[in-house]
């Protein structure tokens, strides 16, 4: 939903404020993070992007292989880190 915004009607311009207003302190580390490192010269939304295939990758993980949740919740949290860091 936060990715894709327009690709419903029923998602509003408020909405869509109050969604950007719960993730302004993301928005504020992935540009710190940018900022600072290999991915100073690309844009943000290329970097989030980047976050969100990570976060994808590990949910789908996590739901495909529910007994191994915990291995690769901690695995894909550390990667995130890694990157943003």
């Amino acid at each position: 939903m936060l990715a894709h915004p327009g690709v419903s009607q029923e998602i509003t311009a408020q909405t869509c404020d109050a969604a950007a207003a719960c993730f302004a302190e993301v928005v504020a580390q992935l540009d710190r993070s940018r900022a600072g490192g290999a991915l100073r010269d690309v844009s943000f939304l290329f970097v989030a992007s980047l976050v969100t295939g990570m976060v994808d990758a590990t949910l789908n993980y996590i739901t495909q292989n529910p007994e191994h949740r915990d291995r690769h919740a901690d695995a894909g949290l550390e990667a995130l880190w890694r990157f943003l860091g």
